[in-house]
């Protein structure tokens, strides 16, 4: 069970969106116009525009100066991008407290991402003085409005009592919630409650299902928690030609120790059962740990 998804480059949707100019078809002196006149959409679009280089040659202080007079309309969206803008350092020198003052605008306006990055600021003391009770207020705020990463991350946070009373029946909530999202790291502890029967009677086969399903994802872990499970026959017949494949998988994914957990198995599996595995598992690494 561990914290996910605190930083950055998830929130890059809320810029691009800003960003249609070219595959819009919109009319760049119009667009100039009304932006100029105090049309938020249209700043929001040029800023975009100009960030990403959309229909426009790429120009980061342009983007930012559009940026800011949507901000200062008062767009949270504008002001999310600005935050980001700063943590970034794109068009200005990166400065962390510019950026938490306006992401803390966009949040205090409801605008769950923004919600989400104050959080993990917050949380892990990047950007600002580390305070795991104020990233709990943001998370709470954004997984009560559906955002599955915050709704994980506020599990852990109350799983393991940090910014708030230790509660292992509201982690469990908070988790299933954002599992039932599909968050790949959510469904994993999800799988490994029911393992450890945490909070709910153990069940080998539910734990299964959640770990296949975190797997499907390619999460790198749930492959690694696979592989023990079809070594030790866990909620299902032992298979080492499964958990070989599974560990293979894990190790082409970089998870920490699959690529031994594989090789020792090898040394295990009859050479025609290892030949079978070799070629079910991921190519850049079927050859690895055989004989």
């Amino acid at each position: 069970m561990k914290l996910s998804r605190w930083l950055w480059m998830a929130f890059l949707g809320v810029m691009v969106a800003g960003s249609a100019l070219a595959s819009g078809g919109r009319d760049l002196p119009k667009l100039r116009a009304d932006a100029a006149q105090g049309n938020v959409e249209a700043q929001l679009t040029l800023a975009g525009a100009y960030m990403f280089g959309d229909g426009v040659v790429r120009d980061e202080n342009e983007a930012l100066k559009w940026y800011r007079l949507a901000a200062d309309q008062g767009s949270a969206d504008a002001q999310m991008s600005l935050g980001m803008v700063y943590i970034g350092g794109q068009g200005v020198p990166k400065d962390d407290k510019e950026a938490v003052k306006w992401l803390r605008l966009a949040a205090e306006q409801g605008l769950v991402d923004a919600q989400a990055m104050l959080a993990g600021i917050y949380a892990t003391g990047n950007g600002a003085p580390q305070d795991e009770t104020e990233a709990v207020k943001w998370l709470r705020l954004a997984a009560a409005k559906g955002d599955a990463g915050a709704q994980n991350n506020l599990g852990w946070m109350c799983a393991n009592g940090r910014g708030t009373a230790k509660d292992p029946a509201e982690a469990a909530k908070w988790y299933r919630l954002a599992a039932d999202q599909g968050f790949a790291a959510a469904q994993l502890t999800v799988g490994q409650m029911y393992t450890a029967g945490f909070t709910v009677a153990r069940d080998d086969r539910e734990a299964l299902r959640w770990y296949r399903l975190a797997a499907d994802q390619g999460l790198p872990q749930a492959h690694l928690t696979l592989g023990q499970v079809y070594e030790k026959g866990i909620g299902v017949p032992q298979d080492l030609l499964a958990s070989y494949i599974e560990y293979s998988k894990a190790a082409a994914a970089g998870a920490e120790g699959a690529a031994q957990q594989r090789d020792r198995l090898a040394g295990k599996l009859p050479a025609s059962d290892l030949q079978a595995a070799q070629a079910k598992a991921p190519p850049t690494v079927a050859k690895l740990g055989g004989r």
